[in-house]
């Protein structure tokens, strides 16, 4: 939007078709305009001329919608599609029913597209003939930080069979430093579940362990933003359940799909790594009312336990305390009521040699 208040007319040189090479999905809930037309505008200057964005208002108010209106109404290239609030997941999921681009992209209200990210990303997944782009990005609030999401040492393009034992470490649990080819979406059945802050972790390492390719861009492509207020990233879900209940998602699919015994690893230390973030915030009562939930469903369901071997010393110690044991020098110690000191400053418990962890 220039200085006049007008949209400005991005969509000179557009390819004209039914099927553009990319979708761009938006999914926007009462985005704040300082936010909302520089995300907008990002995306209708791209490089890459031939796409499609679909804005979907998730229920936002009416000075929302006369933005997004005025965007449709100056470029032939923007969609609004009328949602009613049921998040950003499924509000994702209306932007996919009605794509028509051979590639997917997601961005944020709040994010920022750079203008070759497009072109760059969908050369290279025909290229590859990737069912994935990974590329990096860049905090907006931190220009000087370290590039992050795709950090793979030169690599073009991987099985993700190959890695394995660490491909949920390998990059950011976000859909929007991604490009996704339409037709393995379509093929996979993949879609954003129904829950409310973190929708995008089961959507992105359910994608990974089905794609047969993955291509890799290590450039920054997006600058995404932590300062909105209303960003769903700021809200962490109570107790953690939520981040549970997203693995519990990809645990299933793993099964279903008979890859639990390739992707044990990485899935056993992303999910203890993931909750842990969550555990270090509650206070003593919201831990009280988390353990017995993760004890008795998580642990068990996910065989953690039985897994110890393959979890780093981190992710180890983290499932030890949630179990109510603490591990000092390779040694898991038991709480014990009658005896209890401090050594170098770390609490040690009675150490019992007959008693483990429960398998």
């Amino acid at each position: 939007m220039d200085s006049s208040g007008k949209i400005p007319d991005h969509s000179a040189g557009a390819r004209t078709g039914d099927r553009p090479a990319v979708s761009v999905v938006m999914p926007v809930y009462n985005t704040p305009e300082e936010f909302l037309c520089p995300a907008i505008e990002s995306v209708l200057a791209q490089t890459l001329r031939d796409f499609e964005l679909l804005i979907v208002d998730d229920g936002s108010g009416e000075r929302t919608k006369a933005v997004l209106q005025r965007y449709a109404a100056g470029d032939s290239r923007v969609r609004v599609l009328l949602g009613a609030h049921q998040g950003a997941g499924q509000a994702r999921n209306l932007g996919l029913q009605e794509a028509r681009g051979e590639a997917v992209s997601f961005l944020d209200s709040d994010d920022l597209f750079e203008p070759e990210l497009l072109r760059l990303s969908y050369e290279k997944l025909t290229e590859h003939k990737a069912d994935i782009t990974i590329f990096q990005y860049l905090d907006l609030e931190e220009p000087q930080s370290r590039p992050c999401g795709a950090d793979f040492s030169g690599t073009q393009w991987f099985d993700p069979r190959d890695r394995a034992p660490a491909l949920y470490q390998s990059t950011f649990w976000a859909a929007w430093n991604k490009l996704y080819r339409r037709g393995f979406l379509l093929e996979e059945k993949l879609s954003f579940p129904s829950i409310t802050c973190t929708q995008d972790t089961p959507f992105v390492l359910i994608s990974l362990t089905h794609a047969k390719r993955i291509a890799v861009l290590e450039k920054v492509l997006v600058r995404y933003r932590r300062g909105n207020p209303n960003s769903l990233t700021r809200i962490t879900p109570r107790l953690g359940l939520e981040h549970c209940q997203a693995f519990d998602l990809i645990y299933d699919d793993l099964i279903h799909c008979d890859r639990w015994k390739l992707y044990a690893e990485t899935f056993s230390n992303a999910f203890l790594s993931a909750v842990l973030c969550y555990y270090r915030q509650m206070d003593p009562k919201e831990r009280e009312e988390f353990l017995p939930e993760m004890r008795g469903h998580y642990v068990r369901k996910f065989q953690l336990v039985q897994n110890k071997k393959i979890l780093g010393r981190r992710q180890k110690s983290f499932l030890c305390e949630i179990l109510g044991k603490t591990i000092l020098f390779g040694k898991e110690y038991l709480p014990n009521n009658v005896r209890q000191w401090r050594f170098f400053g770390i609490p040690v418990w009675r150490y019992t040699r007959k008693e483990s962890l429960p398998s």
